[in-house]
């Protein structure tokens, strides 16, 4: 009985997914997803999704030193510690301590688009994080507590995430996605995005470093794949689709293979995966970091001291 409520609940989810899926495909083909607008219909979706404690928003991202990102589409935060102070302007700024993850949208990825988006997201993940060590409780439950047990771990700041996340691509083949993302420059690696997700594609994890893990998504039926009939296949804007009980299904070329996509699956892992990799990078925001301490700036924090035992105000620094 157990199963049969988890398989019914998740066949709800997967309907209201497809349910977006199918929309952004409606939208795109007769209107276009333009501007700020595939930004906003991604912002909606993960509201639905990630716990509450995390803020989503888009702007800048500085570190202590003032250092700017470049203009960020989606940037998620610790919204329980995020100093509100920098939401007054209509520019917002993130300090790049409390931010936990920054995911670059992409209404139609090409190798130049895939280009910007690592480029943005290196703009972020080359910020200097102030470096702190900390102990917090384990995550894992203790069921019983010995003189060997591990009360505390020890945790070390680190960057933000980075996310590429496509409505769709310009190409029908799974492998030229994919190398849209190979870097051949090794040392950049530790700033590229850690997943990138292509509706019409699938994803790819870990894609700068030489052994990565790459995922297509054909649309399955028990253990079989759905492959398409010469004319279940029409033509839109240069991608192959097919038609199938009245949906739009996206077809790529997966190792000479001709595949039906399940989007709907891939925006699942999408929302699954990101809440997972927020789990993990909020053990690694420091409580000890003060905003007042590290981004006021040495003006702002410079005062006449008022003492006793002086003759004169002394100039200080609180």
């Amino acid at each position: 009985m157990g199963n049969e409520i988890l398989a019914k609940y998740y066949e709800g989810i997967l309907n209201q997914l497809r349910g977006e899926v199918d929309f952004i495909n409606e939208v795109f083909h007769h209107q276009g997803l333009k501007g700020e607008g595939n930004e906003t219909a991604l912002r909606n979706l993960l509201k639905k999704f990630i716990p509450r404690k995390y803020g989503i928003g888009s702007g800048i991202i500085i570190d202590r030193e003032g250092t700017p990102s470049r203009q960020c589409d989606i940037i998620i935060y610790d919204n329980q510690n995020y100093p509100e102070l920098l939401s007054l302007t209509s520019v917002h700024i993130y300090p790049v301590d409390f931010v936990c993850a920054t995911i670059e949208v992409k209404t139609s990825l090409d190798s130049k688009q895939a280009r910007t988006a690592i480029e943005n997201i290196t703009s972020v993940r080359s910020l200097k994080f102030i470096e702190d060590s900390f102990r917090t409780f384990p995550t894992d439950a203790v069921s019983e507590i010995t003189k060997d047990t591990t009360l505390w771990e020890e945790n070390r700041t680190i960057p933000p995430i980075g996310i590429v996340f496509a409505y769709r691509s310009n190409t029908v083949n799974y492998e030229t996605f994919a190398n849209w993302f190979k870097n051949k420059d090794v040392e950049e690696t530790e700033y590229w995005p850690s997943h990138i997700y292509c509706l019409d594609q699938g994803v790819i994890i870990a894609p700068g470093w030489t052994k990565r893990t790459c995922y297509a998504y054909p649309l399955v039926y028990g253990d079989i794949y759905k492959t398409a009939d010469p004319d279940e296949i029409q033509k839109i804007n240069g991608k192959e689709w097919a038609i199938l009980s009245g949906r739009l299904i996206p077809l790529s070329n997966v190792k000479k293979q001709k595949i039906l996509v399940d989007q709907t699956k891939i925006l699942l892992h999408f929302v699954t995966f990101l809440s997972e990799l927020l789990a993990k990078k909020h053990r690694h925001i420091s409580p000890h970091i003060s905003f007042r301490e590290n981004y006021l700036t040495s003006d702002l924090k410079t005062v006449f001291g008022v003492f006793e035992n002086e003759e004169k105000p002394v100039v200080v620094r609180i």
